[in-house]
């Protein structure tokens, strides 16, 4: 009896030893990190009211933490801010703005993802405009 509880004690901390191995790091490659923004397109124009549809699609090799996206006027002002706090290797992006800016101006989408939760980021920039 004694023997079979030695024996069950010893598996149970060979079991704990090896199942707590080091995982392999993988690496950090944010060059690797592929942003595609379908919507909005470079130079696109806007009237007030329209709705920009914010789309696109963020893929990388490992595990990425989320994205925000903004919409930035020419003076450097947040028109919009959406975030999607989605871990995957896939990050669809879907979000959308209502234009309400009345005179022409210079837009850009900043569309950034979180690589990682030490905060390493990538971002592109699409830039558009908005006319009355």
């Amino acid at each position: 009896m004694k023997n079979y509880i030695s024996i069950t004690i010893f598996i149970a901390i060979m079991a704990g030893l090896l199942s707590c191995q080091k995982k392999e790091e993988v690496p950090l490659q944010p060059d690797e990190v592929k942003i595609v923004v379908t919507t909005p397109q470079e130079g696109q124009i806007y009237k007030w009211g329209d709705t920009v549809y914010i789309q696109g699609n963020i893929s990388y090799t490992g595990q990425l933490h989320g994205y925000i996206a903004r919409i930035i006027d020419e003076q450097g002002a947040i028109l919009y801010e959406g975030e999607g706090h989605t871990h995957g290797s896939n990050l669809p992006v879907n979000e959308q703005w209502v234009n309400m800016v009345n005179k022409a101006s210079q837009l850009r989408l900043e569309l950034t993802t979180v690589i990682d939760h030490n905060e390493n980021k990538k971002t592109v920039n699409v830039a558009f405009s908005s006319q009355p």
